[in-house]
């Protein structure tokens, strides 16, 4: 009886070998999840699993990176008393509030009488900021602006040698704008050039693809 119980003992304490069934691994919270440029914090909502298992994480080595837009990944491992395991994977993107802004746009300049196109990038390291290809119809001209609420704020910024010959020259921008829909917006700017200030009025509108 004694070495029964015994037996009896080990045999409790072994892998199940009948239970050839991985855990459930569910994700709480949304997949993919959405994260704001720039946020203080990131807290990770987790899983839950049918039944009593282990858990392990493992995140892209930036876990993620709040300081700059992509795509990272969270993997939940779970694995249960008879060793079988399973994975979920959780995607988290963290992006610009102001990513829709990004595209190519037609521009047109009453106060200076310009129409051109320009193309709008935003920024993947500070949130809610863009930057201009040809601001003010000049060629490689990147000025930057911040998006506050539906207002728009081209910060006062020097850009060296900008223009074509001969008229290259350094060039000082600042202004304000409005945004009117998801499609068009308006910038008043003031340019420096050499002692010389003009203003020009630029509407935005967005070429749809």
């Amino acid at each position: 009886m004694a070495l029964f119980a015994l037996g009896s003992f080990f045999t409790s304490c072994s892998k199940d070998s009948t239970d050839t069934t991985p855990p459930v691994i569910t994700l709480v919270g949304d997949n993919p999840m959405k994260v704001i440029l720039n946020s203080s914090s990131f807290t990770d909502p987790g899983v839950t699993t049918n039944e009593t298992a282990n858990i392990t994480t493992t995140a892209s080595a930036t876990n993620p990176d709040l300081n700059h837009t992509g795509s990272y990944s969270i993997t939940y491992t779970a694995t249960d008393a008879a060793g079988n395991s399973s994975t979920a994977i959780r995607v988290v993107n963290v992006y610009n509030e102001a990513e829709t802004m990004e595209g190519d746009y037609n521009v047109v300049d009453a106060t200076k009488k310009l129409s051109y196109t320009d193309h709008v990038t935003v920024s993947t390291i500070i949130n809610k900021r863009i930057s201009f290809g040809s601001f003010a119809a000049y060629p490689n001209c990147s000025v930057y602006a911040n998006i506050i609420g539906g207002s728009i704020e081209v910060p006062n910024q020097l850009l060296l040698n900008i223009g074509v010959p001969p008229y290259v020259a350094d060039r000082n921008f600042s202004g304000t704008g409005s945004i009117a829909s998801a499609t068009q917006f308006s910038i008043i700017y003031t340019e420096l050039t050499n002692g010389t200030s003009s203003t020009g009025t630029g509407t935005y509108t967005k070429i749809v693809k």
